[in-house]
């Protein structure tokens, strides 16, 4: 909120009349020490917490093939390129009805590729690169980055995709 203060006379009702607008302003204290009691107050604004945008999560990112990666948790260790070999826990689910068709969950062994090899959805190439080892994150893949016309077991064939990802391992 903006608020201006305009200066006034050194007068108690000067002072009154301060504190009136200060206190409408509701962003701002006065305080007025014993030694400048015949001055007018100093007005300390209130200071906003900053907090750089990039450690705000959850992080939505949405790409103009309509990937959307959403960052749940940053991890600490080295991020995701071509050519690395990524281990991942994951589900997936279809968008429209939510129904979970696969997961590692049941197994407990993540899934390993080498990104950007075309061993798994375009979706997923894109969605994980640059992603931190240790993030979990959440991608909504449209059909194009998924396996399109096709359908596959549990998938039908044009679904829209939703999932959950925890990038376990990079390895260079």
């Amino acid at each position: 909120m903006f608020c201006s203060v305009i200066p006034l006379p050194r007068m108690r009702v000067g002072l009154l009349l301060t504190a009136l607008v200060l206190g409408a302003c509701g962003e701002a204290e006065l305080e007025v020490s014993e030694a400048e009691s015949g001055l007018l107050p100093t007005v300390a604004a209130a200071e906003p917490e900053v907090v750089p945008a990039a450690s705000v999560l959850p992080l939505l990112e949405r790409f103009d093939n309509g990937l959307v990666r959403e960052t749940l948790v940053r991890g600490q260790g080295p991020a995701a390129r071509v050519g690395d070999r990524v281990r991942v826990h994951w589900t997936g689910h279809l968008r429209a009805s939510g129904e979970t068709f696969e997961t590692t969950a049941t197994s407990g062994i993540p899934f390993s590729f080498v990104l950007g090899a075309g061993t798994v959805i375009r979706g997923w190439e894109l969605g994980l690169d640059g992603v931190l080892k240790g993030s979990e994150i959440r991608l909504e893949v449209p059909a194009t980055l998924a396996w399109g016309d096709v359908a596959r077991s549990g998938v039908p064939a044009n679904s829209d995709l939703e999932f959950e990802l925890h990038l376990v391992d990079v390895q260079r």
